[in-house]
C-alpha cells in the first residue's frame, strides 16, 4: 500500500512521535511504500524518519499567509505522486490535505490529537465545511470525538476512536541497577532517595507551572529527602526557574524520553487540557506511579487510586498532598505502579498501528 504521511510540522510532540512510530511499525509489517511530508519538515521527526530511509517531503509553507502557497505545492505533489491514501495529522494539514486531495481520488483519513482549548472557532467551521473531502476522522480518544463532535456537529458516525500507542520494548521497567545507573548519568538520586519528575512542554497547556507551584507547597523536610525533576523544553522555562523554591533540579529536553522516565519514582502530569496525554501512558509503562489532572483523556486510561492518582485541574495544593501520600507510602507506590505497567500493555504500538493500517484497508478495498 502507497500510504502518504501529511502533518503540520516535525519537531517534537505527541502527534509527531505517532507518525514516526507507524513508520517505523508499517516498514517492518511489509508490502507498505510510505511517504512523509510536513508544511514545515525542518525538526527532530523529519531527521529521524529519514534515518528509517522514508523520504520527507518539506513543503515549506507553514504560516498564516501561507495556505495558498502551501495548497498549491501538495496538489502538485499529489498529481506528481500518486498515494492509496493520505493520512493526515494536525489541524492545517488535516484541512489542506483534504482541500487539495479534491477530485483526485484519493481517499483522506485525518487524525485529531487535541481538544483545541484556545478561542479558534473558525477552526471548527472549517472541519465542518471540510469533511466531506474526508473519509473519516479518527480521535486519538473518546474525549476528543466528544469535543470535536460537540464543536463540529458532526455525526458520530464520522469518527472512529484509535488509542494512542507506545513501543513496550522502549517504555518499560528496568532493574534497580541499570536505574541507578541512569540515575547517576543524570547526577540525581541516592539509593533511597525517590525521585519525583514532570515531562513536556513548558507551556500553559501543559501545565508545569502548577508542578513547581505543588513542590513549593510541600512542607521543606519531604523537599530536602527527595529528588524533584523537571525536564523538557519551551518560553515558559525562565518562569519556572524563577518560581521554583530551588529544590527542583531542570534537566533540559530529552531526546530519548525512557531514559528520563526510568529513572523516576513518581511522574506528574497537571495538564490543564490533553488530548491524550501520551507521556502519562510512557511513565506508566515504565514503572512510574503517575500523578496526573482529571482531565480530558487522562481518567480513560487512569483509574484514582487504582493504577495512578488524580487531581482536580490546577489545585497545586491538592496536587501536593498526592506527592506527599506517595512519597510517604512506598508501599502504595509500588502498587499503582505495578498496575500501571499492566495498563500500559493495552496500549501497544502494535494494537494502534493494526487498528489504522486495518482501517486503511477497509477504506481503499484493499482486503
Amino acid at each position: 500500500m502507497k500510504i502518504l504521511y501529511l502533518i503540520t510540522e516535525l519537531d517534537p510532540g505527541g502527534a509527531e512521535r505517532i507518525v514516526y512510530d507507524l513508520c517505523r511499525y508499517l516498514l517492518q509489517d511489509g508490502g507498505n511504500d510510505i511517504t512523509v511530508a510536513a508544511l514545515d519538515g525542518s525538526g527532530e521527526y523529519a531527521t529521524r524518519i529519514r534515518e528509517l530511509g522514508i523520504e520527507v517531503v518539506d513543503f515549506r509553507a507553514m504560516g498564516v499567509f501561507c495556505a495558498f502557497q502551501a495548497l498549491w505545492r501538495i496538489r502538485r505533489f499529489l498529481r506528481n505522486n500518486r498515494f492509496d491514501i493520505i493520512h493526515t495529522h494536525l489541524y492545517h494539514a488535516n484541512i489542506l490535505g483534504r482541500i487539495a486531495s479534491c477530485r483526485l481520488g484519493i481517499p483522506v483519513v485525518s487524525t485529531c490529537h487535541i481538544t483545541e482549548r484556545r478561542l479558534l472557532p473558525w477552526r471548527f467551521w472549517l472541519e465542518r465545511i471540510t469533511a466531506s473531502l474526508n473519509s473519516c476522522e479518527v480521535a486519538v480518544s473518546v474525549a476528543v470525538k466528544k469535543f470535536q463532535r460537540n464543536h463540529t456537529g458532526l455525526a458520530d458516525n464520522y469518527y472512529r476512536v484509535i488509542y494512542n500507542g507506545i513501543d513496550l520494548t522502549l517504555f518499560c521497567p528496568i532493574s534497580c541497577s541499570e536505574k541507578m545507573t541512569k540515575r547517576q548519568a543524570l547526577g540525581i538520586g541516592g539509593s533511597s532517595r525517590p525521585v519525583v519528575g514532570f515531562l513536556g512542554r513548558y507551556d500553559f497547556q501543559k501545565g508545569p507551572d502548577i508542578y513547581i507551584n505543588a513542590v513549593n507547597h510541600l512542607p521543606q523536610e519531604i523537599r530536602d529527602g527527595a529528588d524533584f525533576l523537571c525536564a523538557g523544553y519551551g518560553d515558559m522555562e525562565a518562569q519556572l526557574i524563577e518560581a521554583s523554591s530551588g529544590n527542583v533540579r531542570f534537566a533540559g529536553y530529552s531526546k530519548n524520553p525512557q531514559d528520563y522516565l526510568q529513572t523516576l519514582d513518581i511522574c506528574v502530569v497537571p495538564s490543564r487540557w490533553e488530548g491524550f496525554g501520551l507521556v502519562a501512558l510512557e511513565a506508566m509503562a515504565c514503572g512510574c506511579a503517575v500523578i496526573a489532572s482529571e482531565v480530558d483523556s487522562l481518567p480513560e486510561f487512569i483509574a484514582d487510586n487504582g493504577n495512578g492518582l488524580l487531581f482536580n485541574k490546577g489545585n497545586a495544593k491538592e496536587l501536593a498532598g498526592k506527592i506527599l501520600l506517595l512519597l510517604n507510602d512506598q508501599a502504595l507506590r509500588s502498587e499503582l505502579a505495578e498496575n500501571a505497567v499492566l495498563t500500559a500493555k493495552e496500549f501497544s504500538l502494535e494494537i494502534m498501528a493494526g487498528e489504522y493500517l486495518k482501517l486503511y484497508k477497509k477504506i481503499t478495498g484493499d482486503k
